[in-house]
């Protein structure tokens, strides 16, 4: 059984009916155009990440929320067009996977450091008088 796709623009809808608040005052109170808006609310426009940015804002929400209702509504218009199709394409089996991984793994030509990229260690040898000042030890006379 497919899911609905929701609109985000209906989510949107029962928020300002909820708050008995239009779409131009909404659109001033977060400082968009208001045809951004009403095109949200007609269904005719995504939220993108600033205008996800602006409803959280406003809303108390995260932008994430948002964005999750514009992708969730994107991903099951996908599944009610393209869903039938795309399982009748293969699939690859999980041994087939982890064989390719090793496979991979075993060729990539990374066999750890290689010698001549090896640097010899370089040691530094202080002086007393700033071994002293960062032990914050007076040197004696």
């Amino acid at each position: 059984m497919a899911l609905t796709a929701i609109h985000p623009g209906e989510h949107l809808a029962e928020e300002l009916e909820a708050l008995d608040m239009s779409a131009a005052e909404l659109a001033r109170k977060i400082n968009v155009p208001t045809n951004r808006i009403t095109q949200i609310l007609n269904g005719t426009r995504a939220i993108t990440g600033d205008t996800a940015l602006r409803l959280a804002h406003f809303f108390g929400t995260s932008a994430q929320f948002w964005l999750n209702l514009q992708s969730l509504y994107d991903l099951r218009l996908a599944q009610e067009k393209v869903g039938k199709s795309i399982k009748t394409l293969p699939t690859l089996k999980r041994r087939e996977l982890v064989r390719a991984s090793r496979f991979k793994a075993r060729n990539s030509g990374n066999d750890g450091p290689r010698p001549e990229n090896w640097q010899a260690p370089r040691s530094y040898f202080p002086s007393a008088s700033a071994c002293a000042t960062f032990l914050h030890v007076l040197p004696r006379g």
